[in-house]
């Protein structure tokens, strides 16, 4: 058999297999649209169903499905009746039943039993602890003073032995009597002067009047800023006396001695008391000044005497008109004009004791005043 019969005879072959798969083919594509129909039918029937089932159970508000208030998170809710927002809000602003955070943290602090127990158990421990390591110290440890103990006035040195002791107690040099205590005591106790000795009471820029009025027996110092002092030089002084009443002794640096009385308020006035040197007074040399010059023969001289200044001799040479030719340190209450005869030519020459303590010379009236040589004194001038 040649192959081209061989082919064709396999050709036919597949052919018929092909056909016959074709009608198998055909009638499984028949089957299954049926089968598609009817399961397209039963899904639908199916579907209808569940939308009806679905429809009626969505619409279902009885809880179809048992659900309950704790699968909800509601399983602490009671079902009784809710309060109204307006009660809810009362509530929640009341002060008095809530609690704030301040008083939480405060109760939150405050000491528990468990925490009080543990810390009274270690106090307990630490002050006995303490208390023996305390009671074992014996470096004072509470400080404790010499005064505490009565002991105050005791010092930290050696004492005297009973034979020194005894010594001392018998020493009657060391020791004051009775009768050196009576002495003392009946001794005068008001002062009369000051600490140092010196005077008492100081008057310098005061009245003494005033001062001495209330100041009983006593010593005291004034001077030329005194008010009421006798003169102006500085005294130093003793009143004896009591309240209203005074005896002033005063002795001044001149050398004049002043005294004064004192009665129901009243002064009697300061009087000199006159010495010897007023009595019988010396006569002394004149200092000239301002070109004025001595008389050898008569030479100017000046005492003073129950409070008068005498002048006596002569001096040439005489300055001109208003200058001074002497100064006292005694010294008139008020100016006193004088004159006094010219030698050389007939005349007078004019002069001025002035409160200064100066003489002035004030001219010469005379016949000649070139002829005049020298003037004559010969004047006691008060000084009151």
């Amino acid at each position: 058999m040649s192959n081209s019969s061989k082919f064709a005879g396999q050709l036919k072959q597949n052919n018929i297999q092909i056909n016959n798969l074709k009608a198998s083919t055909s009638l499984t594509e028949k089957h299954m649209v049926d089968h598609e129909k009817k399961l397209t039918d039963t899904v639908n029937d199916f579907i209808e169903y569940q939308n009806y089932e679905l429809k009626k159970h969505t619409e279902n508000l009885s809880n179809p499905h048992q659900v309950t208030k704790t699968q909800l998170g509601l399983g602490n809710v009671l079902d009784v009746e809710q309060a109204s927002k307006s009660e809810f809000d009362l509530h929640t602003e009341d002060i008095i039943r809530h609690v704030t955070n301040t008083e939480r943290n405060t109760w939150n602090s405050k000491e528990t039993t468990d925490g009080s127990q543990t810390k009274a158990d270690k106090a307990l421990e630490n002050a006995k602890a303490y208390t023996d390591t305390h009671v074992l110290n014996k470096s004072n440890p509470h400080g404790v003073t010499k005064t505490q103990i009565g002991l105050d006035k005791v010092d930290n040195v050696q004492q005297a032995s009973l034979t020194d002791f005894e010594n001392h107690k018998n020493d009657t040099t060391l020791h004051v009597t009775q009768t050196e205590k009576d002495k003392w005591n009946g001794a005068q106790l008001y002062k009369l002067t000051g600490d140092t000795g010196a005077h008492k009471l100081g008057f310098a820029g005061k009245d003494i009047y005033q001062e001495l009025k209330s100041a009983n027996t006593t010593t005291f110092y004034s001077n030329n800023t005194t008010v009421n002092n006798p003169n102006s030089a500085s005294i130093r002084g003793i009143q004896i006396g009591q309240e209203g009443y005074g005896e002033v002794f005063g002795m001044a640096n001149d050398g004049t001695t002043w005294r004064n009385t004192y009665a129901l308020d009243i002064w009697k006035g300061w009087r000199r008391l006159l010495d010897t040197a007023d009595i019988s007074p010396t006569w002394n040399i004149v200092t000239l000044i301002n070109g004025a010059k001595q008389d050898s023969t008569y030479p100017f001289k000046f005492s003073i005497s129950c409070n008068i200044l005498w002048l006596r001799g002569s001096f040439g040479t005489l300055p001109s008109i208003g200058t001074s030719i002497a100064k006292f340190s005694n010294k008139p209450t008020q100016l006193i004009d004088f004159i006094v005869p010219t030698i050389g030519s007939y005349g007078t020459a004019k002069f001025a004791f002035t409160t200064d303590g100066d003489i002035r010379f004030d001219g010469m009236s005379t016949t000649d005043n070139t002829s005049v040589t020298r003037v004559s004194f010969n004047i006691g001038i008060p000084l009151w």
